[in-house]
């Protein structure tokens, strides 16, 4: 077997890869940060309330990806109309969850048992 010479064996080359992609630069506002208080924080929020609403219809209408739009237009849902309310009363979670009480609180054998009782009374 002979060595080769003058051919190069791995390593890394230059221009091979992934190329970074270049991330925006985001303007963010000047928060105060010693000293404040939630209630400077929460005022602070409230003034981009127009912003996000107006950024989420504009991502719900014509966002470039059909993930981001349907989680802008939920987003929007909830803020407009509250979340969605807790489970359903008729679903199966909730039938299980009643036989299971019913088969706990009943004669069978699946039933919590009372303590023994005494045959002697001792007072």
């Amino acid at each position: 077997m002979t060595k080769s010479t003058g051919i190069g064996r791995g390593g890394q080359r230059p221009g091979a890869g992934r190329k970074k992609a270049e991330k925006p630069v985001l303007e963010r506002p000047q928060v105060p940060v010693a000293g404040a208080t939630v209630h400077d924080v929460e005022a602070l929020a409230r003034s981009y309330t127009v912003l996000a609403i107006e950024t989420l219809a504009t991502i719900a209408a014509s966002g470039e990806k059909e993930a981001a739009r349907v989680v802008a237009a939920n987003s929007l849902l909830e803020r407009g109309h509250g979340k969605a309310g807790g489970a359903v009363q008729d679903g199966k979670k909730a039938q299980r969850q009643a036989t299971a009480e019913k088969a706990a609180t009943g004669g069978n054998k699946f039933a919590v048992r009372s303590g023994p009782r005494l045959a002697v009374n001792n007072a």
